[in-house]
């Protein structure tokens, strides 16, 4: 069986061979979409896991699901700051100075759908 490869993760950013949460959180979700099977999903997520993030898995038991892995890493390893304090930073973002106009692009368009994300987790919490 061929299974899906994903980049790899640890939750330690200063490994510059790892992806970041967002992007591993990506991949993960755009097989999802694609309709992969469950068990050829968690094959890749289990493959893709280095360091702290393949503890916090293991952690999580063998009987997990693809979507209680997400949950669990979104408290672990998502960004923690509210959408408030993430609109915050995206409205004081500057171009650093050795950053390319592409790099700070991305960076801003990631604050802001970090805000909007935020945002839309919070209305329905309090719609629950």
């Amino acid at each position: 069986t061929q299974y899906p490869r994903i980049v790899f993760f640890s939750g330690d950013s200063n490994k510059s061979d790892h992806a970041s949460f967002l992007q591993w959180r990506n991949e993960v979700q755009c097989l999802i979409r694609e309709n992969h099977p469950q068990a050829h999903i968690l094959q890749a997520i289990r493959r893709s896991l280095k360091s702290a993030a393949a503890e916090a898995l293991l952690n999580l038991g063998p009987n997990t699901t693809v979507q209680q892995i997400i949950n669990k890493f979104d408290v672990i390893f998502g960004n923690a700051l509210s959408s408030q304090a993430l609109l915050e930073d995206f409205y004081k973002a500057t171009q650093q100075e050795k950053e390319s106009s592409t790099a700070w692009g991305c960076r801003l368009e990631s604050l802001l759908n970090q805000t909007r994300k935020r945002a839309c987790t919070l209305r329905t919490r309090m719609l629950l």
